[in-house]
C-alpha cells in the first residue's frame, strides 16, 4: 500500500484531491440542508424523521444528527465520514449485472 506522502507524487493525486473535494462538499452541503430542515421544523425526528405524515423510520442522516447532540458528541466531520462510509459501503456491496451474465 502507497503512504499518503508517495501518492502525493503519485500522476493521479490531483484528480484524487478534485474528486475528494467534490463528495465532501456534498455530503457537507447535506447534513446543512438537513440539519437547517429540522431546526425549521419541517423534519420531525421526533416521530420518525418523516416529512408528511404517518409513522416512518429515521433516516440514517436523520439518526446521525439526533445522537450527535448538536455537535457535543459527533462534529460535522465526523457525520460526514459516517455517511461516506455508508455510500462506500453501499456501492463496493452492490451486486454487478454484467458478472451475473458472464460467471
Amino acid at each position: 500500500m502507497m503512504s499518503d506522502a508517495m501518492f502525493a507524487w503519485h500522476p493521479t493525486y490531483k484528480e484524487y484531491k478534485r474528486s475528494l473535494k467534490i463528495v465532501h462538499d456534498f455530503t457537507d452541503e447535506l447534513i446543512q440542508r438537513r440539519k437547517e430542515m429540522i431546526a425549521s421544523g419541517e423534519v420531525d425526528l421526533s416521530s420518525g424523521g418523516g416529512t408528511g405524515g404517518g409513522k416512518r423510520r429515521l433516516a440514517f442522516l436523520d439518526m446521525i444528527i439526533k445522537a450527535s447532540d448538536n455537535g457535543r458528541l459527533l462534529s460535522d466531520n465526523d457525520i460526514r465520514e459516517e455517511v461516506n462510509d455508508l455510500i462506500v459501503i453501499d456501492r463496493s456491496t452492490q451486486i454487478n449485472p454484467t458478472s451475473l451474465i458472464s460467471g
